[in-house]
């Protein structure tokens, strides 16, 4: 006689295949709901240069009428260009996971052609050595008509800048109407708004834009620029510091 096997509460054990074919399913679901890769670190043998380009009209107020792009090219120690950053000036380029060594930095102008049809070929050009460990960090002053200049910010992994102990090399980087604030000795610290000053007027005459700060006491500090320039910094969260909302350019 045939008997009917009873209904059984729990389902049967899988196979093996089974299991491997679960845990496949549940590995292709956790990747793609991982969603964009993150940047990769960069490894001990590696660092970033980092360019911040500024420009100004020139002499008498002289600009490129069809406006310019800033171009900054990176060349490694065997001459070959290794990145070719191009944008509006003002903007910032990084360039990450390059080898450790000597770079030249070489910034340059491109003009606009008449007609939106491209751009005129690289002027107002300079170049910078620059040793790159970790981090480099590279101001680029444009001014139309004139070689463009570069000024070496101190940085993780970069050489030392102090003149002398408590005094440090620094870039001022000086916007339309007033200058930015800096960081020195553990704190930020920004001009007076009623002397703040910009590339649109009030530049005290010789000004440079670079040279040696130092504490002048516990709330001061001196900035002195190698145009002879003397200008007294506060901490940029004091109040004298705050710019009026409406307040417009010298």
């Amino acid at each position: 006689m045939w008997h009917q096997e009873p209904l059984r509460s729990t389902p049967r054990p899988m196979g093996m295949w089974h299991n491997w074919l679960a845990m496949l399913v549940l590995g292709v679901l956790a990747l793609g709901c991982a969603g964009p890769g993150k940047a990769q670190p960069q490894t001990s043998d590696e660092g970033t240069i980092v360019v911040t380009t500024m420009y100004r009209p020139g002499e008498s107020g002289a600009v490129y009428i069809e406006g310019a792009s800033a171009e900054v090219i990176l060349v490694d120690e065997a001459g070959h260009v290794v990145a070719t950053r191009v944008g509006v000036p003002g903007k910032t380029f990084t360039s990450a996971h390059l080898a450790s060594g000597r770079y030249q930095v070489q910034p340059v102008l491109r003009p606009g052609r008449g007609g939106g049809e491209g751009l005129d070929p690289r002027t107002d050009e300079c170049s910078q050595p620059v040793r790159l460990r970790r981090t480099a960090t590279v101001v680029v002053h444009f001014r139309v008509g004139d070689p463009c200049s570069v000024n070496l910010l101190p940085d993780g992994g970069a050489a030392s800048n102090r003149e002398s102990p408590g005094t440090e090399t620094v870039t001022l980087i000086t916007g339309h109407c007033t200058v930015e604030p800096l960081r020195f000795d553990g704190r930020r610290w920004a001009l007076p708004w009623h002397q703040q000053f910009g590339w649109g007027g009030g530049e005290p005459k010789g000004w440079a834009g670079t040279g040696t700060i130092e504490r002048d006491s516990i709330s001061r500090v001196l900035y002195t620029d190698r145009g002879g320039a003397e200008l007294m910094l506060i901490p940029s969260d004091s109040p004298a510091a705050q710019t009026p909302k409406h307040w417009g350019c010298r």
